[in-house]
Parts: structure tokens; C-alpha cells; sequence
């Protein structure tokens, strides 16, 4: 009798572990092998709105039949932005057992520029001036005018300094809320804004954009300037020169 309790221990000590061997491993195959926890279902969302991109729809696509806890997001989302310029952020959501959630938002227009005496183009660009697109109807952004515009490609920025220089002071001039009706790339060292009051400001692209706006409200709005006194704002100088 003693033996054979002796007997059925050992036999328990060995079963119940190799039981539990058998357990996990047919867990671990559930969760990583079996179709159970595949992606079957991928939803796609851009700006809020189901995508409509058919090349977006395609990449997320294949994500389908992988296993939901093996699929590397990152992976994804790095094809999506090197993919499409126009996406600025990805987010990506798992939802057992099998449904993905892909979320990108897209870059906002900022500013444009347009050709003096080019009717209805006008480059597209986000605020680190790269180009977005190119319309042919204007845009509700700031729109900086300027003699030529070098080659451009959509999705690279714009690599003329002068050009870049006139955008950082238009995305300023926009949240300084200054009113202007023009912004003009003079040449490749000024910029000239016609103000809605019929007053002219001239800025230098060589100088930081912030302060020379900062300059140029901070003598608009000083009340012991009489505005009837100039028609002109200089603020490339370290003195900005009213005349």
C-alpha cells in the first residue's frame, strides 16, 4: 500500500507538469498560430473620415491574415509616412481578437506662393516649406508673391532660402493678426507687405522673421506714433526707419 502511494505521487509529480507543458504550449499556439487572433478586419480612418486613398487602402490591407499580437505596428506606420507625404501622424489600435484600427492625420496647408502675373497657381506648402500640392484656385493661407519660382517637386521643400525666409514671415504675419493685403518677395534680400491701412513694411530674409514682425506691430500699435505722419515701415535695420 505504501509503495503504490509512493508510486502514485511520482506519477503526479511528472504528469501534472507535463500537463502543464501541454497547456501552455497549445495556449501559446492559440494565441500566436491559430486563426482565432489573426486580423480579419482592418479599419482605416483619415482626418476622421473613412479613408478614400487607394493606395492607403491597399498597405493597410496587408495587414490582414497576421497574427494580432505579432504585427509591428511601427513597421506600418513608418511605410505610411515614407508612402505619403501628406500623412504627418499615424496611430495604430489593436482590438481583440482580430481588428485593427489605422488613424492618420494628414498635413495642413499653411502658406502658398504664386508668380506675379500667374494667374491661378499657386504652390502649396506646410509650415517647414515643403510643397504640397500645386491648385489652381487660391487658397484660404497666407499667399507670398514672388518674381520665380525655382524647380519644385511635391512632397521635397523648397529649396530657395529667400522663398523659405518670405514663408516664415507670412505664418507670422498670420498669427500676429496683422492686416495685410500683400506679401511680395521684393528680391532675394526683402520682402515688402502692403498693409490693409495702405501702409508698406519692408523685411529682410535674413533676419528673424518673429522679431521683425514683433517690430513692426510694436510701432503700428505705439499710440504717440501718428500713423498719418509715414507711409512706410523699415524694419530690416537693428533701428527700423519710419518714413
Amino acid at each position: 500500500m505504501l509503495a503504490q502511494s509512493k508510486y502514485q505521487k511520482i506519477t503526479m509529480d511528472v504528469i501534472i507538469p507535463i500537463l502543464v507543458l501541454i497547456f501552455l504550449g497549445v495556449w501559446v499556439w492559440i494565441v500566436l498560430y491559430s486563426q482565432i487572433f489573426s486580423i480579419k478586419q482592418v479599419d482605416c480612418i483619415a482626418d476622421y473620415k473613412p479613408c478614400q486613398n487607394e493606395n492607403l487602402m491597399a498597405e493597410v490591407e496587408k495587414a490582414k491574415g497576421q497574427n494580432i499580437f505579432l504585427y509591428k505596428t511601427e513597421s506600418l506606420s513608418a511605410k505610411l509616412k515614407q508612402s505619403n507625404y501628406m500623412i504627418k501622424a499615424v496611430e495604430i489600435a489593436k482590438q481583440l481578437p482580430g481588428t485593427m484600427t489605422v488613424s492618420t492625420q494628414s498635413i495642413n496647408p499653411s502658406v502658398a506662393v504664386a508668380v506675379v502675373g500667374v494667374d491661378n497657381s499657386f504652390v502649396i506648402c506646410d509650415p517647414d516649406g515643403r510643397v504640397i500640392n500645386v491648385v489652381n484656385s487660391s487658397p484660404n493661407v497666407p499667399i507670398v508673391l514672388v518674381q520665380d519660382i525655382p524647380q519644385i517637386h511635391v512632397g521635397q521643400l523648397i529649396q530657395d532660402e529667400s522663398i523659405v525666409n518670405a514663408l516664415k514671415i507670412a505664418l507670422n504675419l498670420r498669427d500676429s493678426n496683422l492686416k495685410y493685403s500683400s506679401i511680395s518677395l521684393v528680391d532675394s534680400t526683402t520682402i515688402s507687405i502692403r498693409l490693409e491701412s495702405g501702409i508698406s513694411a519692408l523685411l529682410a530674409t535674413s533676419k528673424s522673421a518673429s522679431l521683425q514682425v514683433a517690430a513692426l506691430q510694436a510701432i503700428l500699435t505705439d499710440s504717440t506714433i501718428k500713423k498719418e505722419s509715414y507711409h512706410t515701415i523699415d524694419v530690416r535695420f537693428a533701428q527700423p526707419v519710419i518714413r
